[in-house]
């Protein structure tokens, strides 16, 4: 059987889509503590060295999670409680906003929520990231992670 139908374009970006899949890419699987969502940054989680959770009142931002599916199903947008999340700490990745953004903006994480905002209201800054495009249909920002 064959295929009939076909999308005209495809979306320009959903949330923790990988930017490229450049030479120098890390991503480390971790246990996300009570859900998420993808496309948001993450702090560590109850033990550290196993499991990731999406910030409720800040932290060190570990990175932020992405998917790796070829065939990405946007009604799968929700992590729950427990899944593994792929998580980036170097290379690039379309991430959630908390506001409008620019390229050049400082990466602010804000600590309520996981999405990058371009200023320090209740939020914590990755000086070595940076963003890189933003798309406002999506409310989606394209940004460069590089974290220790």
């Amino acid at each position: 059987m064959s295929q009939t139908t076909y999308n005209e374009k495809a979306p320009r970006a959903l949330p923790g889509m990988l930017g490229d899949v450049g030479a120098d890419l890390h991503i480390r699987s971790y246990g996300l503590e009570g859900g998420g969502e993808f496309g948001l940054f993450v702090v560590p989680g109850t033990d550290p060295e196993k499991e990731v959770a999406v910030p409720s009142v800040g932290g060190v931002v570990v990175g932020c999670i992405v998917h790796q599916h070829p065939l990405y199903d946007e009604s799968l947008s929700d992590l729950a409680d427990g899944e593994t999340a792929q998580v980036l700490t170097k290379g690039r990745a379309w991430v959630q906003t908390a506001e409008p953004v620019a390229p050049g903006d400082t990466v602010y994480v804000e600590d309520a929520t996981g999405k990058i905002r371009n200023d320090a209201t209740a939020a914590t800054e990755l000086p070595s990231s940076k963003i890189e495009a933003y798309d406002a249909g999506t409310t989606l920002a394209l940004v460069s992670v590089n974290l220790p």
